[in-house]
């Protein structure tokens, strides 16, 4: 018997991965550090708007894809647990504005949102106030949306809201350039709100994520893979997987990000994508095999909001006139494949 442990950036192997349309897709190919995502059903952006001005909770369907006979599940899986997290912790939009004199630079601020356990922090790096460089904290209700005005300084301001929450763990957020307008000459503030022609230029992202488990491989060797993968605007992490073939196989990945240089820069349709997906691909003696994958996804985009919202401000509440905004969507995915195929050992090579 002979014990392989693999940490490298590459190896050849015939893997199962998945797409968010429920299509499973064979790769023979390497494993690489990151995957496309294509955002087709812009439709969520539309259920939003129509969430948030009606009151609704924003709810999208979160149940597991499950391909292949899941009564394997009660039986020969029985005891093997994949150990898999992802998730998208921050969203950092960043804002600009033309200047209104040729020839200067262009102004621009951001905003970040932090996802933390049970409430969402929103960070305006050009607050009007120090009280609130830290952000603004927010525990989605599962009763209503929370809308607050964020004053910035030089009209860097934002109206956002918190969408109210289902029994999902979706969460939507409406980020809308707004402040006061300011008099070039006095200096005197407008008693409204209007839109200060802040567009969104940029999009980052910030995601944690581990796979990890053993399997119960039966008489013979087994194989345990373990892959954490991110979107091409996001670094893959060092190292991308972790594997292990032998009597009982375990492995442990934690996402670590890399020093690689990621482009920010918006789709063609101003709208960005980052996602995080953990793997832990399992096979056994006997030709059982089974992959697992947990996928956090951040989707944001501009959107044209034609409604008035009410929002809380330090003294009362203020009116945000309709107009330019952005939408901001997180949600997590989960797919699991089960089939049986021959295990092939992998080629011993020297650790």
């Amino acid at each position: 018997m002979w014990f392989l442990r693999l940490r490298t950036v590459q190896v050849i192997f015939l893997f199962l991965v998945f797409n968010v349309f429920n299509a499973p897709v064979i790769l023979a190919d390497a494993i690489e550090g990151h995957f496309e995502f294509e955002w087709k059903d812009k439709s969520e952006l539309e259920k939003l708007i129509k969430d948030l001005h009606n009151g609704d909770p924003f709810v999208l369907d979160s149940k597991p894809e499950i391909i292949g006979p899941e009564g394997l599940v009660r039986t020969v899986w029985k005891g093997n647990r994949p150990r898999l997290s992802a998730d998208v912790v921050e969203v950092s939009l960043n804002f600009k504005r033309e200047p209104e004199v040729e020839g200067q630079e262009p102004e621009s601020y951001q905003v970040k949102i932090l996802f933390q356990e049970g409430r969402v922090v929103v960070i305006n790096t050009r607050p009007a106030y120090r009280k609130y460089i830290g952000g603004i904290r927010v525990k989605p209700s599962p009763y209503k949306s929370t809308t607050i005005f964020y004053r910035g300084r030089r009209e860097s301001g934002i109206v956002f809201s918190v969408l109210r929450i289902g029994r999902s763990p979706v969460r939507g957020l409406l980020i809308c350039p707004r402040d006061f307008a300011v008099d070039p000459e006095s200096g005197a503030l407008s008693p409204e709100l209007r839109d200060t022609g802040y567009r969104l230029a940029a999009v980052s992202y910030k995601v944690s994520g581990s796979a990890g488990g053993e399997l119960l491989s039966g008489l013979g060797n087994g194989l345990a893979r373990a892959v954490i993968r991110t979107t091409p605007n996001i670094p893959a992490g060092y190292p991308v997987f972790d594997q292990a073939f032998a009597k009982d196989p375990y492995v442990a990945l934690e996402y670590l990000a890399s020093e690689e240089e990621v482009n920010t820069a918006l789709e063609q349709d101003g709208s960005s994508v980052g996602a995080v997906e953990a793997i832990l691909e399992l096979h056994n003696s006997a030709g059982y095999h089974r992959v697992t994958s947990l996928r956090s996804i951040a989707k944001v985009s501009p959107l044209e909001f034609k409604y008035t919202l009410e929002a809380m401000r330090e003294k009362g509440k203020i009116t945000m006139p309709p107009g330019y905004c952005v939408g901001v969507i997180k949600e997590q995915k989960m797919f699991i494949s089960y089939d049986r195929t021959k295990l092939i050992p992998p080629e011993k090579t020297e650790e």
